[in-house]
């Protein structure tokens, strides 16, 4: 559940579901999801769970609000934190994507980090991190150890996963400049990439 008035309710936890009966089995917090993204911005497999982190509490006094830019990984119950890593100065929309031993995460600054999940502390933790010419407010998508994802700058990139380097890109003539998030999550279908832009194309 997702909401913009501050950290009180179930905007704060992270609820987990019995999948056989629908049953609540747990609510454990992971701080405000941000409203702008419109549903909880998280990941996780079997081992790992990862999701950005802010506080915003409008309610207190004085009131208390944090940009959305800092990403926790926990382990899969959300009890036992591994790292919290700062993502840049504005808030991170875009939703994590974890993918063999990293995780990716896009940036409204215009960084993709590629962060290791058992990764040390600070700088260590970083893979490698790219910097786009706009906001990266949507899922990066990886296939085929590529990463592929659009930028508000107008381009769509397809960088290596290992180390970050730059394969390819497309730039688009006439983006949509008002659009904050210029493109799609990007689907990769027998060896082709399709992914919608804010240019209707």
């Amino acid at each position: 559940q997702i909401g913009a008035q501050g950290n009180d309710g179930q905007a704060r936890n992270l609820v987990y579901l019995n999948k056989e009966t629908g049953e609540t089995e747990a609510r454990r917090y992971a701080g405000h999801i941000d409203y702008r993204t419109r549903y909880a911005a998280l990941t996780g497999n079997q081992d790992y769970v990862v999701y950005p982190y802010g506080v915003h509490d409008i309610y207190s006094t004085p009131a208390l609000c944090q940009n959305f830019n800092r990403l926790i990984c926990a382990d899969a119950d959300n009890r036992l934190k591994h790292w919290d890593f700062n993502v840049g100065d504005i808030d991170a929309l875009a939703e994590p994507v974890i993918s063999g031993d990293k995780v990716f995460q896009g940036t409204m600054e215009g960084y993709v980090y590629a962060l290791k999940l058992a990764g040390g502390r600070g700088e260590k933790l970083i893979a490698w991190k790219f910097k786009a010419e706009g906001s990266v407010n949507t899922a990066v998508t990886v296939e085929e150890d590529r990463v592929y994802f659009g930028s508000n700058g107008g381009v769509v990139y397809c960088l290596n996963a290992a180390d970050g380097s730059l394969e390819w890109q497309f730039k688009v003539q006439k983006p949509e400049q008002g659009a904050r998030k210029h493109f799609s999550t990007a689907v990769f279908y027998k060896d082709r990439l399709y992914v919608g832009g804010a240019d209707k194309h």
